[in-house]
């Protein structure tokens, strides 16, 4: 601060001759009170000098003796230095006060002068020109006399601190002082009386000296309390000031562009009725977050070291502004400090981690967030560009200064330590790292470790993905340092660099495979990024606009299209408007808070309020479902409590991460962390849990189940994972290149699998274990564009510049489209001859209509909340769905009118279902939320789980279930009612031998490709061969029949042959297909020849055979309504009533209200169905009064089948299943095993 300056307050002694004797200080007091006419310090005065008589009537000595003290600390330096150190020194404080109030002054008074000299300088001045200057030079005058205000304001909240540390200052000396006093006094006490009083004076010393200390304390705390709370409101004063130092620093070049102050030059400040660039409030004062339009240069207005120019005079020299152009985005070390704008523990937190509501907010802090990826290539190290708005964020520079992006990562340190700049809006606070090398990590946030590599050169490591953040200084101003982003790499060497200009402004982004992407600029803006080659031309992969304040205004991509923003005049994002022309928009309160949202449609619209007293958030839905979020005062997200009174608690640590979770059930899982972000340790409610130990990387190296199965990792000194032990002992090794690209993959069978990359890490070539190679071709941009399979087969792809397919070339030249409406949405997919499906989409890119190839059309419906409410089929039927407050399914109506209605507890877990029969299902379930009985008014079922949540056993009325497992959880004999299926796997996981109840044992061989090749049943022996696609050419018995196929170049079958004895055939047929993959011919040796009539969707319409015909018609809902037959009448009407039908010809269907048949009948044979709450047929009497029983085990198959007569079991057949498939079926005369390919 210069010296000199009159407005600087100097600070004044207040120590006098009687400072800290108490009485005498009383009596000054009281002197001054009565001598000023003051009765409230007089009478204050009176009041002390009478308790000071009192003390020392009852304790003289100690009294005396603590006035010594008090004097001795207010006059002697080294105890008054350690004073003023504890607890404030208040002329300091004061001399503060006293100088904002000699600025509120002075300022009121330039005000005033600027005001009157204005008006009475321009009075001459008519036009437009001279009203434009007034009308600056009057909001200028506004700004001047705001900035006094502020400055009063500043003054006086300072002076009240001040007196509250001079009362505080006061009370601990006098306190300290007493202390003294009463020592001296006992010490006293006790020499007087030869040390016999020595316990009791000991006594009493401890319990003055705690209880002094006590005192001291409370009173320090409660006074940091009592600034903290007070410094936030002085700091949003002085911010606000700092924006109207900016303003008026704006308004000064407005001025001064005319080159003088005549009213012809005054023109300039309407020149070519180009926009107001005023700049937005709470934007910071730099020239990082200015939003003039202007093109700066090292000499024009922004200052050296970073802060704003003087306001221009109004003889000032153009400034060289243009309105067209973005307004500069400073790249240099003099933009806005991150220290000086980060609350670590607000703005350490992850976007990912954050509570929001909304599309979306952060219901902690109020900010509006929006994340988007401009770029993404494929890579061992990908490279990746995205942008991420928070609506507080002013750290940003190269797309405005309210986002946060990759390109703009930088890490600022200065004395105070170091700060990282993320390219989500994350900031992470450091300590200064030593200048060993050693790691450091941040007080709150992400553990990321940041090393000083060497001076203004740091590194930042993400322990999850291994990618390492590179950032070099290329100068420092004053006491900080500024690195911007040089590159990114992985632990093997891969490398994203970002290639700068003097200035700093980003001009490309290099890949060491081989990417470039180009970034154009204009005035440290980025309006562009292309993917440049020099074996193509160039790629435009997005382009920026911004508008009149330097803020983006539009991302365009290769659509054309434009996604919008729109600001308020602090930089806020108030409303998006997508491509598809579907908004959202942002209300905020005075504090920059977001407290109502708006949506097309009235999606995800919404009401906030916040409590900042308590910490607690209230969130009102676009439904009117209000739920209560609970911070602590690290923004954490503590307890949540939903629209109906379910309660969620949470506990964090002090890096933000959650260590345990209560949901409302009271079922608590408690979570412990080590080097990375992941957790080490699961405890889940049960008390089970999950082991992890880390490497040196953070990385996994042994995994333990909750069943106690371990799962082992071996990896290089890079972190490329080299082996992988499963618990059963199988174990897995991965080769690679010298940068880390995957070469080689050898299984448990020790069969090898080799991949040839390209220089990005991408495959070209993959090479089976037979030496089969399938060759891949790539564009500039990382995708498949070729595929050439080991026969030769090509098939070609092309892609839109955001990764979307357009067209699919198969190997015989049929092509395939796809379209995408400008955000991307699948909008229409064909072959041939017009589209065979297209979709058109509504807000938040939800599907509203979807129209097949037959031209019907199927609608959905959405609630505000984004949830599906309605689908309405081509005959205009609906079926609809209902949902709580909390979001949950609840009721739901389908076609036919049936409702299905459901129960859960406060958790969200079902409890019960009620079917459109009134039948009621309730479920019941384990603290891990497995459902452990089922009662329905038709059975009770039981389930038993292992540690890790497998299924063991199920009981059901019919049927009892046991399973064991492997380690992996492979179930290796499973027995129902008796009868076990027992199984084998090889060390891949593939089942190779199996026994099923009647004896069979099937086993299974395979080639080094993995296709089986031999099943071995009964002593016979059926064998398979393959070409080198895989596809399946020939299958061979053990009586000597053979089964060939073939296929066409697009993976179809075109025939089949059965040839007996010397390859003679005995069956041969011959496909044909639609352009679409439809038969449409059958050419069949046995059975003759029949072509198919399809119609847009596929289904066939007619069938032509040799000598006959069949015709077929469907309704718009693709119901059958007509069949008929050559020569034949059409078989009847059918008729529906929504999807049930009721007629087909002869035939007459009868349902109850589940919509389960419950009566067929043709003419006199009537057929009866009856069925159970789980929507299974247990009973079924035919004409010919045969009444056949279904059994049925606790998973839903179906384990038996009982034909009763004369109220006894006549005959009885048994299923056996492996797994979902039925493996054999059992008799009391034979029993049938069916093979499955594995």
């Amino acid at each position: 601060m210069p010296e000199g300056n009159p407005l600087v307050a100097q600070a004044q002694s207040q120590t006098t001759g009687v400072t800290g004797i108490g009485i005498a200080e009383s009596a000054v007091d009281l002197a001054n009170g009565v001598k000023d006419g003051s009765w409230v310090e007089g009478g204050l005065g009176a009041l002390g000098v009478g308790l000071e008589v009192l003390s020392l009537a009852l304790d003289p000595i100690g009294t005396l003796a603590q006035y010594g003290v008090s004097w001795l600390i207010e006059h002697v330096q080294p105890l008054k230095e350690a004073l003023d150190w504890l607890a404030g020194d208040p002329p300091v404080i004061q001399s503060y006060s006293d100088t904002w109030a000699n600025v509120a002054k002075e300022v009121t008074a330039i005000a005033s002068d600027f005001s009157n000299e204005a008006k009475n300088g321009t009075a001459g001045w008519t036009g437009a020109a001279g009203d434009a200057y007034r009308g600056e030079v009057a909001e200028q005058a506004d700004a001047f006399a705001g900035a006094a205000t502020l400055a009063d304001g500043i003054s006086t909240g300072v002076m009240v601190m001040g007196q509250v540390v001079a009362m505080v200052r006061e009370t601990v000396r006098d306190l300290v002082a007493e202390l003294v006093g009463k020592l001296i006094s006992w010490a006293l006490e006790e020499a007087c009386t030869l040390g016999f009083a020595t316990p009791l004076v000991a006594a009493q010393a401890t319990t003055a000296i705690t209880k002094a200390i006590s005192k001291v304390s409370d009173l320090i705390r409660k006074l940091v309390k009592t600034i903290g709370n007070v410094a936030p409101k002085i700091r949003k004063i002085v911010d606000k000031l700092g924006e109207i130092i900016e303003k008026l620093s704006k308004l000064g070049k407005k001025l001064g562009k005319g080159g003088g102050t005549s009213p012809s030059a005054a023109k300039a400040a309407k020149r070519a009725d180009g926009p107001d660039v005023q700049a937005p409030k709470g934007e910071g004062t730099t020239p990082s977050s200015s939003t003039s339009p202007s093109a700066h240069t090292p000499s024009s207005s922004s200052a050296p070291d970073g802060s704003p120019s003087t306001p221009s005079s109004p003889d000032s020299t153009p400034g060289g502004h243009s309105p067209t152009k973005p307004q500069n985005a400073s790249t240099k070390p003099n933009d806005t400090s991150a220290r000086g704008n980060t609350d670590p523990a607000k703005d350490g937190r992850s976007n990912k981690g954050k509570c929001t509501g909304g599309d979306p907010v952060d219901l902690a802090t109020g900010e509006m967030l929006m994340s988007q990826t401009d770029v993404e290539l494929a890579g061992v190290l990908p490279l990746v560009l995205r942008r991420t708005h928070i609506s507080t964020y002013r750290l940003g520079r190269s797309f405005g200064p309210s986002w946060a992006s990759t390109v703009d990562q930088r890490v600022e340190s200065d004395a105070a330590g170091v700060c990282y700049v993320g390219a989500d809006g994350v900031t992470l606070t450091y300590p200064t790292p030593p200048a060993d090398g050693t790691s450091v990590l941040p007080s709150h946030g992400a553990r990321w470790p940041l090393r000083l590599i060497s001076a203004g050169e740091f590194t930042v490591t993400s322990p999850v993905d291994g990618q390492i953040r590179h950032f070099r200084a290329a100068a420092g101003t004053g006491e900080t340092t500024h690195a911007p982003l040089s590159a990114i790499t992985d632990r093997n060497g891969n490398r994203v660099t970002i290639v700068r200009d003097a200035a700093g402004t980003p001009t490309a982004i290099e890949h060491s495979g081989g990417y470039r992407v180009a970034v154009d600029t204009v005035n440290g803006r980025i309006t562009g990024l292309r993917m440049t080659h020099a074996a193509s031309t160039d790629i435009s992969l997005a382009t920026y606009e911004y508008d009149a304040g330097g803020r983006l205004s539009a991302v365009r991509n290769s659509s054309g299209r434009a996604m919008r923003f729109e600001y308020d005049g602090d930089g806020r994002v108030t409303k998006w408007i997508d491509r598809n022309r579907h908004w959202y928009s942002y209300h905020y309160n005075h504090a920059g808070q977001v407290v109502s949202t708006e949506g097309s449609g009235g999606a995800l619209a919404c009401s906030i309020e916040y409590d900042q007293a308590t910490r607690v958030t209230t969130y009102r839905n676009s439904l009117g479902a209000v739920s209560a979020y609970h911070f602590n005062d690290n923004w954490q997200l503590i307890r949540e409590v939903g629209p109906l009174g379910a309660t969620r608690r949470f506990e964090h640590d002090e890096y933000g991460r959650v260590t345990a979770e209560t949901d409302p059930l009271g079922r608590t899982t408690r979570y412990e962390y080590g080097r990375s972000e992941e957790p080490t340790r699961i405890v889940y409610p049960d008390g089970s849990g999950t082991t992890s130990v880390e490497d040196e990387h953070g990385l996994p190296v042994v995994i333990t189940d909750t069943d106690g199965a371990h799962w082992r990792y071996r990896r290089d000194d890079r972190g490329n994972l080299i082996e992988e032990t499963d618990p059963t002992g199988a174990v897995t090794r991965y080769g690679y290149s010298e940068l880390g690209h995957r070469r080689t993959e050898t299984d448990a069978l020790g069969r090898v699998h080799r991949i040839e990359t390209d220089a990005r890490g991408l495959p070209v070539a993959v090479i089976d274990p037979l030496g089969h190679t399938t060759r891949i071709s790539r564009d500039v941009l990382g995708r498949i564009t070729t595929t050439v399979d080991p026969l030769g087969a090509s098939t070609r792809t092309t892609w839109t510049v955001e990764g979307k397919p357009l067209t699919r070339t198969r190997p015989d030249g049929t092509v395939e489209r796809w379209r995408h409406d400008p955000e991307g949405n699948f909008a229409e997919y064909s072959v041939g001859d017009g589209p065979l499906l297209s979709v058109a989409t509504t807000h938040f890119d939800l599907p509203v209509a979807q129209v097949n190839a037959d031209g019907s059309r199927i609608e959905f419906g959405y609630d505000t909340e984004l949830n599906l409410t309605t689908v309405t089929n081509a005959q205009g039927s609906v079926w609809r769905y209902e949902y709580d407050q909390a979001g949950f399914l609840v009721r739901e109506t389908d076609f036919n009118g049936r409702v299905t209605t459901y129960e859960r507890d406060a958790a969200g877990q079902l409890t019960g279902t009620t079917n459109g029969a009134g039948q009621t299902t309730t479920y019941h379930r384990d603290l891990r939320g497995n459902v452990v009985t089922t009662r329905s008014p038709t059975d009770t079922m039981n389930f038993a789980y292992d540690p890790a949540g497998r299924l063991v056993s199920a009981s059901s009325r019919d049927s009892d279930i046991v399973l064991t497992r492997d380690a992996l959880g492979r179930v290796l004999t499973e027995t129902v009612n008796g009868r076990t299926v027992t199984s084998e796997f090889d060390a891949l996981g593939r089942c190779v031998r199996r026994q099923t109840p009647s004896g069979t044992v099937s086993t299974w061989e395979f080639n080094d490709a993995g296709s089986p090749v031999a099943l071995r049943n009964g002593g016979r022996t059926l064998a398979f061969a393959y070409d080198a696609a895989g596809r399946e050419t020939t299958r061979t018995s053990p009586a000597g029949l053979r089964f060939a196929q073939s296929w066409d170049v697009n993976d179809q079958l075109v025939s089949q042959t059965m040839l007996a004895g010397s390859n003679k055939p005995v069956q041969h047929r011959v496909f044909q297909y639609r352009l679409d993959g439809n038969v449409t011919a059958v050419a069949d040796q046995i059975n003759g020849s029949r072509r198919f009539d399809l119609d847009r969707f596929g289904r066939v319409e007619q069938v032509h055979g040799q000598r006959w015909s069949e015709h077929y018609r469907y309704d718009v809902a693709g119901n059958l309504t007509t069949v008929a037959r050559h020569g034949e009448a059409p078989s009847g009407q059918w008729r529906y009533t929504g999807t049930l039908l009721h007629e087909a010809g002869a035939l007459r269907y009868e349902y109850d209200q589940q919509g389960r048949v419950t009566r067929k009948q043709r003419g006199a044979d009537v057929w009866q169905y009856t069925w159970n709450a789980d929507d299974q047929l247990i009973g079924l009497v035919t004409p010919d009064n045969a009444d056949w029983r279904y059994r049925y085990d606790a998973l839903g198959r179906r384990v038996a089948k009982e034909r009763h007569a004369g109220g006894q079991i006549a005959e009885r057949i048994d299923f056996v299943w492996d797994g979902t498939t039925l493996a054999e079926q059992i008799t009391d005369e034979q029993s049938v095993t069916w093979d499955y390919d594995p």
